[in-house]
């Protein structure tokens, strides 16, 4: 018979060859279109078993419970104030989640700022996100570093905010706010547990002398949270300072952002002097950084 009546074998899949006869680098074509990975991610494979929410779930929550004040920020002040998963947390869900890809294309560089696109990839749905952010080459670095020094750390966290922005956006967002909640009850139980050791007041005024120590002043710390008086801070405003001082201390985000500097028109805090009194005659110390020994 001639060539164009010769018949062609396809070759056989890997399930009905043996082991020495499939050729990894080619193993991927005999896999269901559906299954086939069309990402440079050449050694992601996507699962044959589908994801089970049930156990992203619980998996994401444990996580998020033991990351506690990592996990999560707030910026702005009062009725303004905002609260939001950190990078750390939105880490711990795409892990989580699995069989996922993130990724970042190619850095755009103007004058005043870089660009940074990011991208997500399921790789077990298909489902793509890309997500630009703008990360100021004037963000204010605090720290004695030299500028070159102070531009990588701006680089570093431009690319930090534009992965973690993604991750959250792609992710369900049911997810992503039991997560943030599920951290925020791990550090109030703490907290909890400290009030009823040593008492509102000195739990307080450990938060605020944390604060100070990190360049923090009372003023900023009760226009941030709404108050009028470090005694009318709550366990919930505790809560949420823990998570600003876990931020700071990470360089995650800036003071300013996180405590913005009070209007003019905003009235001055009182209690100050009996705030001093009361952290001269401290003698007691939590794990928790919010109590301390003198």
């Amino acid at each position: 018979a001639g060539a164009a009546d010769a018949i062609t074998t396809p070759a056989a899949p890997p399930s009905s060859r043996t082991a020495q006869q499939v050729d990894p680098m080619t193993y991927d074509k005999y896999l269901p279109e559906s299954k086939r990975v069309q990402t440079k991610y050449t050694t992601a494979i996507a699962v044959q078993e589908a994801r089970v929410l049930p156990l992203v779930e619980r998996s994401s929550l444990q996580e998020a419970q033991i990351l506690g004040a990592d996990a999560y920020y707030a910026w702005g002040a009062g009725k303004d104030r905002i609260e939001g998963p950190s990078k750390d947390l939105a880490m711990c869900l795409v892990r989580c989640w699995g069989n996922c890809a993130v990724d970042l294309g190619e850095v755009q560089e103007v004058p005043d700022a870089w660009i940074f696109t990011a991208q997500f990839v399921d790789l077990e749905t298909g489902f793509t996100l890309a997500r630009q952010f703008r990360q100021s080459k004037k963000w204010i670095v605090y720290g004695k570093f030299d500028e070159a020094r102070k531009d990588d750390i701006r680089f570093q966290i431009g690319q930090s905010k534009a992965i973690r922005n993604v991750v959250l956006n792609a992710l369900p967002g049911w997810l992503v706010r039991r997560a943030l909640d599920a951290a925020k009850g791990g550090v109030r139980e703490k907290i909890e547990a400290d009030v009823a050791k040593y008492g509102l007041p000195k739990v307080i005024d450990g938060a605020c002398h944390r604060l100070a120590q990190l360049g923090v002043d009372e003023a900023r710390v009760l226009g941030a949270m709404g108050r009028k008086a470090t005694g009318a801070l709550t366990i919930e405003d505790l809560v949420i300072l823990k998570g600003n001082i876990a931020a700071i201390e990470t360089g995650s985000d800036t003071i300013d952002a996180m405590f913005p500097l009070p209007t003019v028109d905003q009235p001055a805090p009182r209690g100050s002097s009996g705030l001093k009194a009361r952290l001269a005659s401290m003698d007691v110390i939590s794990m928790l950084g919010y109590v301390r020994t003198e």
